[in-house]
């Protein structure tokens, strides 16, 4: 028989052969929507699970039937005891856009969809049924931000876990549901890790807001906000060129962003002044404007006029002649002589007197010249006055004359000098000299003058190389001849003091004149070149009795000083201290606590009254400051000293605690470390505040003692499943804790075992410890036969199931193998560790079986033997999937094959291509045990083949129940799905 190409599919699924009950295939996860079971979960709080189908979908919990009108519904099956719950709580039955709900549902019924159109029945579209038990609100803890973790209460399961976690910061509004799902119930308890599911997003910040765990309806509902938020990334800085004006010196400056004008850095150089050239002015005659205008050039040429006062370069008009006035000495009388302009020197002729020469003076009176002079009181001079002398006396007068604008009564003037000290070849000894001490040697070169001491800052400003130390003499001099002013001048040239050399025997030899200091009174100070740009540093200095601010170079401090604030008081003050206050742990009472002793040093009386009300003494940390512990003592009476108490900290009276250790809920205790303060048990530093402060390192935990340094010791008896332990615990044992005798008998388990009665064949139980039971002994079971001592069930397949599927016009076979194991047996050839598998076989009553081995137990979904799919267009191999029958499209059946023209011919020989399957097959399931079924090839129905395609004439689409009937077309159909 020979068949056509390609013919209309959809899903279908035929009948299974069904032992016990299976879990479906798939269901949705959801809580939003009704079309999901998860929806439902939430709507009935009995309902411990729900599951979904599909109107082809298989299920042992219930199938598509009819009533005895023929109306389409959904029929359950009796409730399986091994379901989450104990009955059916509610019933979804799903048509066209309506839902009918049935709660509490009886197996067996038909249930319907709502009526379509108002007058029939919908067909069912997909079904939701959930069993339900009472008190499932049992709570589970709440979650971390890491984990949840599950205790199941006994008697209750689940294998669906979802948690529900949301984006913030960088990753706000994002949102993922990590569902948990097994295909067995989980252990109790189970912790589920985050970061180990595949949907995990890995953000940085984000927040548990929702749990949902099968088999309560107790859900968590909350927000914990978890992670750290990321780092602000540094700002890339640029650097800039800047000219320091005081300084003289390039900066290199960096910013966070340039402004147009900025000056990138590159050496320096592009940001330092350059020196402009010195200029000429020169006139220029503007012929527009007929005025002369005064222009500055770098450099004057031949024909350029100097600026004078303009007229130099004004045009001239044609004048008068202009005659002069010049005296002829041979005939002693003036010539009139024209010239064409005047020279320097030139005399206007007027009336030729004014080029006569001057008669000769007659000799005037002696004059007086108004000079200084000293005031003296035994010698030494006191002030000043003004007396007049004549030129002669004048010449030869010591003080300067006379000048109503010097200071001192018009006689003197005084003035400042810095000297730079050289010494390059001779070292100073002893240092430099005190007040008053003249300094011939080594010699002094002249820096700058000034009219104050203030005014002679700039002198440090000669200091040219970084670095070097530099001493300056600042000397005050008062000046009132000319050879104390000439000497000034001279020594400003010359230097000051004495210049020496240093002879091959390295013996110091005078050189040239000696000069000192016209009088007595400078000071020194040290500077470092500053183009290092050197900190300063204003530091209390004395003058005599007088105390005031001295600015030195931040390296040239001395050991001891004080900071300059502007008060002179402040310079002269003691600093208050805690210096001999002391701590020592103490035990008392078998408590840990901390005495001290506080004294305060305060010679000056700094220290406030209300400073001295409390102290605060701090347990500091060695590595983190934010796990300090300050506490707060009252200090009372007394104002130098005082003395106190207080409990370590991590220790208390009721109930006991001890730092380091941790009471449990049990009443023990268990070491923990650094935490509860342990951190202070090897030595603390702690820090003593009142103002001042001190801190005393390593202050010792009180000496170890049976009572003082741990909780008391409490010896149990706990069994570790093969043998009996001592283990000892600190604190008080915990309830129901049996205390150790010395033999571990007492924490020992016994097991009953079968003992042989008295009669025949009968038996009895008697009981030893566990540790005694050997290979031998049979343990006792009364639900057992025999009085307890019958044999043990063996393994079988109930439970399990396999059924044929028809999908999207290929043959598939569905199958769910579980093992019924009440007794825990070993099963054959399965070694302990290893997990059994499962092995399919086809019976061939005339020829090879055909043998699937190594399947995993549990439910999955396989090709019927001969026939073969390949993937729709748009999809892969990979992306097959016979829940989704879009992916797929079937090319191979068996018994059937394509001839050299493309068209499929049935064969005639059963061996040939798998045909001995389709007329009903023995299937074993093997897991040892074993069991067998039979299955039948899926029968066509209007929509799925599973055979071969054929033209064929078909009404395309299923009719509503009231629609008139469609016109039948012939064609040639593909599967649309």
């Amino acid at each position: 028989m020979k068949l056509g190409k390609n013919i209309l599919a959809t899903l279908a699924a035929a009948a299974i052969a069904i032992v016990g009950w299976a879990v479906p295939s798939a269901y949705a996860d959801s809580t939003d929507s009704p079309n999901t079971a998860g929806y439902w979960e939430n709507q009935y709080s009995h309902a411990v699970k729900c599951w979904k189908f599909e109107r082809a979908e298989t299920s042992s919990y219930g199938a598509i039937a009819h009533d005895a009108e023929g109306n389409e519904g959904v029929k359950l099956s009796q409730f399986d005891t091994n379901l989450p719950g104990d009955r059916w709580e509610v019933l979804i039955v799903k048509g066209g856009d309506e839902r009918s709900v049935y709660e509490r549902p009886n197996a067996g019924e038909v249930y319907h969809a709502p009526l379509n159109g108002g007058e029939n029945v919908a067909d069912v579209s997909h079904w939701i049924v959930c069993g339900g038990a009472d008190g499932d609100d049992w709570r589970y803890d709440d979650p971390t931000c890491t984990s949840l973790t599950v205790a199941y209460p006994d008697g209750i399961g689940g294998d669906d876990v979802n948690v529900r976690v949301k984006g913030m910061g960088a990753d706000a509004g994002d949102e993922v549901t990590l569902n948990f799902h097994s295909s067995n119930p989980w252990p109790s308890p189970t912790t589920f890790v985050f970061a180990e599911h595949a949907k995990w997003p890995g953000w940085a910040e984000w927040a548990v807001d929702w749990v949902q765990v099968e088999g309560t309806n107790s859900h968590w509902d909350d927000d914990l906000s978890c992670g750290e938020p990321e780092p602000e990334p540094e700002p890339e800085l640029v650097s800039l060129c800047v000219w320091d004006a005081d300084k003289g010196v390039a900066v290199k400056t960096a910013v966070e962003t340039a402004s147009d004008d900025d000056i990138p850095w590159s050496d320096g150089t592009e940001c330092t002044p350059q020196d402009e050239p010195e200029l000429v002015n020169i006139c220029v005659w503007n012929a527009d404007k007929g005025v002369a205008e005064k222009t500055a050039a770098e450099t004057a040429g031949d024909d350029d006029i100097l600026w004078n006062d303009g007229t130099e370069c004004a045009p001239q008009d044609d004048a008068d002649p202009v005659y002069i006035c010049v005296w002829n000495a041979q005939t002693d009388s003036p010539d009139k002589q024209e010239v064409a302009s005047m020279d320097d020197g030139d005399v206007l002729w007027v009336d030729g007197t004014e080029c006569a020469p001057d008669e000769p003076d007659e000799p005037d009176e002696p004059q007086t010249v108004a000079v200084c002079d000293a005031i003296k009181v035994n010698g030494t001079i006191v002030g000043w006055e003004r007396v007049d002398k004549t030129p002669v006396e004048a010449a030869n007068w010591p003080y300067f004359d006379w000048n109503p604008d010097l200071p001192n009564n018009g006689c003197w003037y005084e003035t400042f000098v810095c000297w730079e000290v050289t010494a390059t070849d001779f070292q100073m000894a002893g240092g430099l000299p005190v007040a008053n001490e003249k300094l011939f040697t080594p010699k002094q070169t002249f820096v700058m003058e000034a009219a104050s001491f203030a005014e002679l800052q700039d002198c440090w400003d000669y200091v040219a190389e970084c670095g070097t130390t530099t001493w300056y003499q600042l000397d005050r001099y008062t000046v009132h001849n000319y050879s104390g002013n000439s000497l000034l001048e001279r020594l400003k040239v010359d230097g000051l003091g004495q210049e020496y050399r240093i002879t091959n025997q390295g013996i110091p030899l005078a050189v040239g004149p000696e000069d000192a200091p016209i009088q007595r009174g400078y000071q020194f100070r040290s500077a470092v070149g500053d183009e290092c740009a050197p900190p300063e540093v204003t530091i209390c200095a004395q003058d005599g009795d007088s105390w005031y601010g001295l600015t030195v170079l931040e390296d040239e401090l001395p050991a001891e000083y004080i900071v300059w604030t502007g008060d002179p008081e402040d310079c002269f003050t003691t600093d208050p201290t805690l210096d001999g206050s002391t701590t020592v742990g103490v035990c008392i009472d078998g408590a840990p606590y901390l005495d001290y002793t506080i004294r305060l040093t305060d010679p000056d009386a700094q220290v406030a009254d209300s400073a001295l009300e409390s102290a605060t003494l701090t347990f500091v940390h060695p590595t983190d400051s934010a796990l300090d512990h300050a506490v707060e003592v009252d200090l009372g009476a007394g104002t130098t000293e005082w003395t106190g108490s207080l409990l370590w900290p991590g220790a208390s009276l009721d109930p006991a605690a001890w730092p380091g250790w941790e009471r449990l809920e049990n009443g023990t205790y268990v070491p923990v470390g650094d935490g509860n303060f342990g951190w202070t048990r090897g030595g603390v530093d702690i820090r003593i505040e009142i103002n001042p402060e001190i801190t005393l390192e390593g202050v010792l935990y009180p000496d170890a003692s049976p009572v003082c340094d741990t909780p008391p010791p409490v010896d149990i008896c706990v069994w570790d499943g093969t043998t009996a332990q001592q283990v000892t615990l600190y604190g008080t044992a915990p309830e129901g804790a049996i205390l150790w005798d010395g033999t571990g008998a007492a924490c020992t388990p016994t097991v009953d075992i079968c003992v042989e009665g008295e009669a025949a064949n009968s038996w009895t139980s008697g009981t030893i410890p566990v540790n005694e039971l050997d290979g031998d002994m049979r343990l006792w079971d009364s639900e057992l036969a025999g009085g307890g001592c019958g044999e043990p069930q063996q393994p079988t397949l109930d439970g399990s199931l396999i059924s044929e599927l028809c999908i999207a016009d290929s043959p598939w076979i569905s199958y769910d193998v579980r093992v019924f194991n009440p007794n825990n047996l070993p099963l054959d050839g399965v070694a302990e560790g290893e997990e059994p598998v499962a092995t399919i076989t086809f019976i061939n009553p005339n020829g090879e079986d055909y043998v699937l081995d190594d399947l995993p137990l549990g439910p999955g979904t396989f090709l019927w033997p001969g026939a073969e799919v390949e993937p729709a267009a748009g999809f892969t191999a990979a992306d097959i999937d016979p829940s989704r029958p879009e992916t797929f499209v079937a090319t191979n059946w068996p018994g059937w094959f394509q001839d050299d023209a493309g068209d499929w011919v049935e064969v005639t020989d059963p061996q040939d291509r798998f045909a001995w399957t389709r007329d009903g097959v023995q299937v074993t399931i093997e897991v040892n045990p074993a069991d067998t079924f039979t299955i039948n090839y899926p029968p066509p129905t209007a929509t799925c083949a599973a055979r071969p395609p054929e033209e064929f004439t078909s009404v395309l689409g299923a009719l509503p129940l009231d629609a008139p009937a469609a016109t039948p077309v012939v064609a040639e159909a593909t599967y649309t799905g």
